[in-house]
Parts: structure tokens; C-alpha cells; sequence
């Protein structure tokens, strides 16, 4: 008799275990029945091969239209490689007579720093405009502290143009 408790226990046991991995088991078939459900979402009558086929092919294409963007904004760029990207102006007396700031320096430089430096002087009879060749911010003619500083100003980026005195 005592065999047979013992296999009845032992029994019992093996039946909670597999009651258990069996509840386990159906946990794991309703997470995958609400995933195919929402993957047939927006196909009532198509299976789940042809949802997973169809949505394979919208990331292909996707991924063709990535790439074809890709070769646009490279195309863009070197485009604007060469475009005036940086700008910097600074307003100063040329003359200690002259008040107003009428006189300025103003650089117009492409990415890599180079372009023209503009300056316009600003007398009491009449003003003078003179341009200058700048290559990757450096000069290639004598510069004033003015048009160093417009330079200066152009590569540090975006800021309040300063005056100088």
C-alpha cells in the first residue's frame, strides 16, 4: 500500500508540473494570437504569410526611398559647399570726426572660410567700397583689424554684431 501512495504522490506531482507548463504554454499562444491579430490588422482576409510578405516589401521599398534620399541630400551638400554659409559684419568710425558707425567690414565665406571680405569707408565728401579675396580664413592681402574681426565673427557663427570703436 505504501507503494501505491507513493506512486500516487509522484503522479500528482508530475501532473502539477504539467498543468503548470501547460498554463505557461497558453500564456504564450495568447501573446502570439494578440500579435497576429495585430499584425492582420488591416487585412481581414489575408493570412499571416502575406501580412509578413506584404510588410517585408513595404520596408524594401522604404528602403529604397532611403536611399535614393540619401543620394539627394549628398548631392545638397556639395552643392552648397561652396554657397556663402557664414557671415559676419562689424560696423565701426573710420574717422575720429565721423560718429554713427557708418563705415563697416562685412565677410562672406563659404564653409570652408573662404570668399570676400567687403569694406566700405565712409567719409564726409564720399565713401570708398573695397573687396578683398579671403581663402580657407586666411587673407590674401593685407587686412585691417576690422575686416579680421568681420572674419573672425563669420567663422564663430551666429551672433550679435559687435562694434568696434
Amino acid at each position: 500500500m505504501e507503494r501505491s501512495v507513493l506512486i500516487g504522490v509522484v503522479l500528482g506531482v508530475v501532473c502539477l508540473i504539467l498543468l503548470a507548463w501547460v498554463t505557461v504554454l497558453h500564456l504564450r499562444l495568447q501573446r502570439l494570437h494578440r500579435t497576429l491579430v495585430l499584425l492582420q490588422a488591416n487585412s481581414s482576409e489575408q493570412d499571416f504569410v502575406e501580412v509578413v510578405a506584404e510588410h517585408v516589401a513595404h520596408v524594401q521599398a522604404l528602403d529604397e526611398h532611403v536611399g535614393v534620399l540619401d543620394g539627394h541630400v549628398q548631392q545638397l551638400r556639395d552643392a552648397l559647399a561652396g554657397a556663402v554659409q557664414r557671415i559676419g559684419v562689424v560696423r565701426y568710425d573710420a574717422f575720429a570726426d565721423m560718429g554713427g558707425h557708418l563705415s563697416f567690414s562685412a565677410a562672406f565665406l563659404d564653409e570652408h572660410g573662404s570668399g570676400i571680405v567687403l569694406t566700405c569707408i565712409n567719409g564726409r565728401t564720399d565713401s570708398r567700397i573695397y573687396s578683398k579675396p579671403v581663402t580657407a580664413a586666411q587673407d590674401s592681402a593685407e587686412l585691417s583689424d576690422e575686416e579680421l574681426a568681420a572674419i573672425q565673427l563669420a567663422m564663430a557663427g551666429p551672433q550679435r554684431v559687435p562694434e568696434i570703436a
